[in-house]
């Protein structure tokens, strides 16, 4: 039987740094980025597995935070979406569009600072 395979956030956070090229940063500079992906990603991933709730789902989440006050939101969600069909690869494909996005941002601006460098080289 195949080993299952975790999703880890930490891995995440820092491909989707190591890839945008910004690996070289300060330390306190790499903690305000390493944050920024991460409060991204807890979005991303809260936005697609609310999105997949009907009105069963959301009176089940009023139900379980009423009964339940010890469980936080992300709690109550994360046992109601057990049983949504299709939510894994929803989900796969929600982490991979947002690292297509942020990469894809860091190229860009990359490129820019790289076009300013030139333009600036020029004029010297």
């Amino acid at each position: 039987m195949a080993k299952a395979k975790y999703f880890n956030p930490k891995d995440f956070v820092n491909k989707v740094i190591a890839d945008s090229h910004l690996g070289d940063v300060d330390e306190k500079t790499r903690s305000v980025l390493e944050d920024a992906v991460q409060r991204r990603l807890a979005e991303r991933i809260t936005a697609t597995i609310i999105n997949q709730f009907n009105e069963k789902e959301f009176v089940l989440l009023e139900k379980i935070l009423d009964d339940h006050p010890e469980l936080d939101e992300i709690d109550a969600i994360s046992v109601i979406s057990s049983n949504i069909p299709g939510l894994q690869d929803k989900l796969g494909k929600a982490v991979t569009d947002l690292y297509e996005e942020i990469t894809y941002d860091a190229g860009e601006i990359q490129k820019s600072m790289d076009m300013r460098k030139a333009a600036e080289t020029v004029k010297l």
